[in-house]
């Protein structure tokens, strides 16, 4: 079967944590719809699975802090600081992927020096 839209993703998410009386921010929602848009872009997508892994994490970080509210940072991937700091980390971890990232690679210098130079507006 096809896999859910953002949308539909998100309505999981949302009736999820309104069967567990949970209490989760506009922000937290928007950025775990982005998390699962980012993972739905990966082969061997867990589809409502997803939902559920990224749910349960964000529980467990919440069961830390003593409180009914999910914030954004509950749904952050375990490696989201790195990913932050080096887009290209997903790909790094997959499998025959070395062209392709030779080549971003050499785009984001590129896209660097550009911005750098204050060419910047040409790059958005």
């Amino acid at each position: 079967f096809e896999d859910f839209s953002r949308g539909e993703l998100l309505e999981i998410l949302k009736m999820k944590c309104k069967k567990d009386g949970l209490i989760v921010k506009w922000a937290a929602l928007k950025f775990a719809r982005d998390i699962l848009a980012q993972q739905k872009l990966m082969p061997k997508f867990s589809n409502g699975r997803a939902v559920e892994n990224l749910l349960g994490r964000a529980k467990l970080r919440l069961s830390r802090r003593w409180t009914s509210t999910l914030s954004a940072e509950d749904f952050e991937p375990e490696n989201y600081k790195e990913m932050m700091k080096d887009p290209l980390l997903p790909l790094r971890k997959m499998h025959k992927t070395e062209a392709i990232l030779e080549k971003l690679e050499r785009l984001l210098v590129i896209m660097k020096k550009a911005k750098e130079n204050g060419s910047a507006n040409l790059i958005k």
